[in-house]
């Protein structure tokens, strides 16, 4: 039975965001899909999938999967020094992996095509979110 490609992204985003020991440093909130437990310490991280596309063989065949993610790391803009410098990292900790096996498949590559900045309220509280999007090439790999 093969692994869906967004499970193998999302393995390898959690695996690859939580091991750094610098990123863990610089983001003891952790790296959270789509929400943070109200219990985390700022700054923390974030990844959502954006979109993507696969590319297919002439009869249908899906080779590879290209999925697009938001990651970002979130702080109170008093902090925007911090939360810069840790997005910083997270794009150091991305960019340079490639050909990283994770259950059911392989990321080829991953890297930023954009970067993302976002202002918001917090309960009242400015907050700031700096990070990229990226995109990763990945293929299932048979059981």
């Amino acid at each position: 039975m093969s692994t869906h490609e967004i499970t193998i992204a999302l393995s390898f985003l959690h695996i690859t965001l939580n091991s750094s020991s610098d990123l863990t440093t610089a983001v003891p909130g952790g790296f959270w899909p789509g929400s943070v437990p109200s219990n985390k310490t700022p700054p923390f991280g974030l990844y959502g999938y954006q979109s993507g596309f696969d590319t297919l063989t002439s009869n249908g065949v899906r080779l590879i999967t290209q999925p697009l993610y938001q990651v970002r790391v979130s702080g109170p803009a008093s902090i925007i020094d911090q939360v810069a410098a840790a997005a910083a990292l997270t794009d150091d900790v991305l960019k340079r992996t490639v050909n990283t096996s994770v259950t059911g498949g392989l990321v080829a590559a991953s890297y930023r095509e954009s970067p993302v900045h976002i202002d918001e309220q917090i309960d009242g509280v400015p907050w700031v979110s700096i990070g990229g999007l990226y995109r990763l090439v990945l293929q299932q790999v048979p059981a």
